[in-house]
């Protein structure tokens, strides 16, 4: 049995960080933005004659095909632009250029046909700026297996209400026993 848990804890040590990472980071595959958190993954490509959203799930492509959406982009020292986003085929979303600029905070919307609706945010790094690190693999589990070994339980004194103990005299629907 002791065998068998610590291979069991064994192959949840493997199988840990793995489901840690079927929900994390995902890095940008055409040189865009990535969300910042959330179950989809949506990178922002900003081109010089479109704004492109890839939108995918867990690394799966999920068709925009009749999806719709809007890319809003909040500046300090401009005014807040809001920009209409279209299926483009395959999996992006496709609205008109944007110039993204160090700080500016962009917010997406998407309707997509099956009645979900995606809300994703984006910030712009500067260049001196890193850029995010992944997040940390899960931690390690426990390196013993957990167990609380069998103890009796301590010995009480008797009660007096036990009949096995006849030194001692006990109530009785009738009154006190001799």
């Amino acid at each position: 049995m002791n065998g068998l848990l610590r291979r069991s804890s064994c192959a949840l040590g493997l199988v840990l960080p793995l489901a840690a990472a079927a929900h994390g980071y995902f890095p940008p595959k055409f040189g865009g933005l990535m969300s910042e958190g959330g179950e989809i993954s949506v990178e922002l490509v900003a081109q010089a004659d479109r704004t492109v959203l890839h939108v995918e799930d867990h690394g799966m492509p999920i068709p925009t095909e009749g999806a719709s959406g809007a890319l809003g982009i909040a500046s300090a020292d401009r005014p807040q632009r809001v920009l209409a986003l279209g299926p483009g085929g395959h999996n992006r979303l496709v609205g008109p250029a944007a110039e993204l600029r160090p700080g500016d905070r962009v917010v997406a919307r998407a309707s997509f046909p099956d009645g979900n609706v995606m809300f994703v945010r984006f910030r712009v790094r500067g260049p001196d700026e890193p850029p995010p690190a992944p997040p940390a693999a899960a931690p390690p589990p426990f390196a013993k297996p957990f167990a609380v070994p069998f103890a009796a339980p301590p010995a009480r004194p008797p009660s007096p209400h036990d009949p096995a103990d006849a030194s001692r005299p006990h109530l009785s629907s009738s009154g006190v026993s001799p």
